[in-house]
């Protein structure tokens, strides 16, 4: 009952109790959009009716994962909930929890719209 399921791949199939992935994302049936977080290989979208879309992470200096997955779901729901289209939100997810990664904190390191749109500007899809 869900519109969207966003974590990496022990997360979900840890929640589905299925192993493989892709059958993890489907298992009930669900009608959601399925992302599975990959840290720095990016994610990967699983459209309900449409094959998976692979979207590159970003190069960075990690310096604290804490925070990074909370910035990859603001920048996906920021940019989905403003309708772009799946790969594009993707990359905004990407794009958010890599900078995150280069800062110490959790909310202190979230970045601005800015910071955000001059990373996937320097490093282009």
């Amino acid at each position: 009952q869900c519109d969207l399921v966003v974590g990496t791949e022990d997360e979900h199939t840890q929640a589905s109790g299925v192993e493989a992935v892709r059958a993890a994302c489907i298992a009930g049936n669900s009608r959601a959009i399925v992302v599975v977080k990959r840290g720095s290989d990016g994610c990967v979208v699983y459209p309900p009716d449409a094959p998976a879309i692979q979207v590159p992470g970003f190069r960075v200096q990690v310096l604290n994962v804490l925070g990074a997955g909370d910035g990859f779901l603001a920048g996906f729901v920021y940019a989905w909930l403003g309708g772009k289209p799946l790969p594009e939100a993707a990359r905004w997810g990407n794009a958010v929890g890599a900078i995150v990664v280069t800062r110490h904190g959790c909310a202190p390191a979230m970045p601005t719209r800015a910071e955000v749109e001059a990373l996937m500007t320097a490093q282009p899809a």
